[in-house]
């Protein structure tokens, strides 16, 4: 019996969909090797764990499947994949032989064949193992087709969007749970370790948090856990998630360690504030980049001083969330493209400032007639 977390069917459906797009480029099949790009496709969660056991999905344009896998994991990949037709190989240290046969043998010697070579996209296979590839097939055209996969991912299904609700969910409840267990004196590796576990025993996979607290951290956006002790006054910072299915959750949250002073419940409040009237713009054909240009505007307003943007550090003030926790669209200046019904992303304006880090992070789901927040703990500046 076959264990994927969505009906076969919607599987096809992605692949027909694919397939539809390879013909209106020309291309004449799909080579995948990512895990988040494998999975999407073939419903196998694979692991981009070993660099010697690489996955090589065939999505010919005409045609039907083909999964090469390392012999050590064909079992699985035949229970957790929908695809009939599954190939191994067992090397370790080269380029698989079969892999150029495999693509000979579909017609593929003198076609145009789209792999993951643009942006957000990782070939996931050593640079001289791809160029081996090209010169035992030296007339196959080998062309970008991230353009392709994006155009799929970024739109979700109603069966995609239940997981990351479930994530948010599941988050939401860790935050709680956490905050609840800690104050002064408490370490940040404590905390992070009370996060992930809450986590887990709620059914989250692939936990993860950056984290920040007192002074001289406030402008760390991906801080890693330390033996550093929580004191009174402090803001302590978390931005986390964790996967359902492979579907990530991504949003902050933040608590005071005591009672706030008067700057730090003043600040809180704007970017909250910033944060929701940037959420309430969202609606499908609003392009990406007039939400990005709201909220740097009414990031200039804040009372100085401020000492980092999170949109200054990552160019960015929101992302789209999916298989992987940051990908496009981008909610930036320079993204244009309107948003869609099915999008999911985030919302993150936020700053640092000598006494803490306000991020307030929401993720969205772009609806038919407007949005809807699905990480829905309030954004609350809690006390521990």
């Amino acid at each position: 019996m076959r264990q994927m977390p969505f009906p076969v069917d919607e599987y096809k459906n992605r692949y027909g969909r694919l397939k539809k797009l390879m013909n209106d480029k020309g291309m004449d099949a799909v080579l995948l090797l990512s895990g988040a790009n494998v999975q999407y496709f073939s419903g196998y969660p694979a692991p981009d764990l070993s660099m010697p056991r690489p996955f090589f999905l065939l999505l010919p344009a005409e045609g039907d499947p083909v999964f090469l896998v390392h012999v050590a994991r064909q079992l699985e990949a035949r229970a957790y994949s929908w695809i009939e037709d599954i190939r191994t190989y067992d090397t370790l240290v080269s380029l698989p032989p079969e892999l150029p046969s495999l693509l000979k043998d579909a017609g593929l010697s003198e076609a145009a064949v789209g792999c993951e070579l643009g942006t957000e996209m990782c070939l996931n296979l050593p640079v001289m193992h791809f160029e081996a590839l090209k010169k035992a097939l030296p007339g196959t055209r080998f062309v970008d087709a991230s353009d392709l996969i994006w155009e799929l991912r970024i739109i979700k299904s109603p069966a995609e969007i239940a997981c990351h609700k479930e994530a948010c969910r599941i988050t939401g409840e860790a935050y709680l749970a956490t905050f609840q267990a800690i104050g002064p004196g408490t370490t940040q590796n404590e905390v992070a370790r009370l996060m992930k576990v809450h986590m887990i025993e709620r059914g989250g996979a692939n936990p993860f948090l950056v984290i920040n607290s007192g002074k001289g951290t406030y402008d760390f956006a991906t801080g890693q856990p330390s033996d550093r002790k929580l004191e009174s006054g402090d803001i302590l910072w978390m931005d986390g998630g964790c996967t359902v299915n492979g579907y990530w959750s991504d949003f902050s949250r933040a608590a005071v360690v005591g009672k706030p002073s008067a700057e730090q419940k003043d600040m809180h409040r704007e970017i909250v504030r910033i944060t929701q009237a940037c959420v309430d713009k969202i609606r499908p054909g609003v392009r990406c980049s007039e939400l990005a240009q709201f909220c740097n505007e009414e990031l200039q307003h804040l009372p100085a001083p401020i000492t980092s943007s999170i949109s200054g550090l990552a160019a960015r003030v929101g992302h789209g969330v999916g298989l992987t926790i940051t990908e496009p669209p981008h909610i930036a200046e320079y993204e244009k493209r309107p948003l869609e019904p099915g999008m999911v992303i985030t919302v993150e304006p936020g700053v640092g400032t000598t006494y803490g880090t306000f991020h307030f992070e929401a993720d969205v789901v772009v609806t038919a007639d407007g949005h809807e927040v699905i990480s829905t703990l309030p954004p609350e500046l809690f006390e521990v």
